[in-house]
């Protein structure tokens, strides 16, 4: 123990960097002297004991030095009861506890989207018009905010990929020659010159020229599902977003294909199905139809759905992209509201 101006010190094992630092700016101890001796802290036992107690464990005391605090308290037997630093431990550990076991509030759903439903095929007679029903969409695959730079990363990532970087030429030391002098050094009164390979000359080899190389880049595949979300989200918000319950064509006449694309509008459009192979009926029917283009979404780009004016899902393709891309708890299925 120490006294210093009629007060009672305890020399203790050093503590904690972040409490410590805390007790040391405390406003309560800023009229007390601090001795140091060597690398021990002298406190006031008092003091420090009053600041543990009024501490919060969430800004200022971690659970993770709970068995510092413990071990510089066993040391202070002589002013404090044992009782009193046990029930002190156990009350920075129940604060701990509580505040971990604290159940976390989900933030609410966001409002369905919903999309008027249209149809490939000819109308059935006994059945609903296809404008009369609707098809219940994720919110957060077909309503995502829009991000430009999202798409922008995306596009140029892909339009990378494309680049075929076969570009090659000859530097000198790959073009074939003898490697005699030209000409002497002196005495012509013309320009001092190499080899033959030399860049300035004609039939040399080309300084710096291109080689082969691979253009293509990495990006995280977060970004390139936020990507396809914001690209769908953009086509729905431009009504340039169509929705059919099957792509199944099973005439195989193109100009009846055709005429029914031009009766529903669809010109410049990319169909897309959920299967693993596009309909036999509508890849033979629609190949010759110019301004058409038919893929999976297994092949799906997020390019091909920003290059193409219109997009025309399948519901299998519904339910696919809701299920890779959905951020909502699973279960949550498009449904048809009639």
């Amino acid at each position: 123990m120490l006294s210093v101006a009629g007060r009672t010190f305890a020399r203790v094992r050093p503590w904690p960097p972040l409490l410590l630092r805390q007790l040391t700016t405390a406003p309560a101890l800023n009229d007390v002297p601090r001795l140091d001796k060597g690398d021990y802290y002298v406190k006031p036992v008092s003091d420090v004991i009053s600041k543990l107690e009024t501490m919060s464990i969430e800004d200022s005391l971690a659970f993770n030095h709970a068995p510092d605090v413990s071990e510089t308290l066993e040391g202070i037997t002589e002013e404090i009861e044992p009782e009193s630093i046990a029930s002190l431990l156990e009350q920075v550990e129940n604060r701990y506890l509580a505040e971990r076991t604290t159940p976390v509030i989900a933030a609410p759903l966001a409002k369905p989207v919903y999309l008027t439903l249209s149809r490939l095929l000819y109308p059935i007679p006994d059945a609903p018009p296809a404008s009369d029903c609707v098809v219940q969409l994720d919110p957060t695959v077909f309503n995502h905010p829009i991000r430009r730079d999202i798409i922008h990363l995306c596009v140029v990532h892909y339009r990378d990929s494309l680049r075929q970087g076969s570009a090659n030429t000859k530097t000198r030391g790959e073009v074939r020659g003898s490697g005699r002098k030209i000409r002497p050094q002196k005495g012509s009164g013309r320009a001092r010159l190499g080899d033959g390979q030399s860049p300035m000359l004609r039939g040399g080899g080309v300084a710096f020229g291109p080689k082969p190389r691979d253009f293509s880049t990495k990006l995280p595949k977060k970004v390139i599902e936020m990507g396809m979300r914001v690209a769908l989200s953009a086509k729905l918000k431009e009504q340039r977003l169509g929705i059919v319950e099957s792509l199944d064509w099973p005439g195989l006449k193109t100009r009846e294909l055709a005429r029914r694309i031009s009766s529903l509008g669809w010109h410049k459009t990319l169909f897309v199905t959920g299967k693993h192979e596009v309909p036999v009926g509508l890849l033979r029917s629609g190949r010759n139809i110019p301004n058409t283009d038919y893929t999976t979404v297994e092949q799906l780009k997020v390019y091909d759905v920003v290059y193409w004016p219109r997009v025309v899902l399948d519901g299998a393709a519904v339910d696919l992209l809701e299920a890779r891309l959905s951020k909502l708890s699973p279960g949550l299925h498009n449904n048809l509201v009639i």
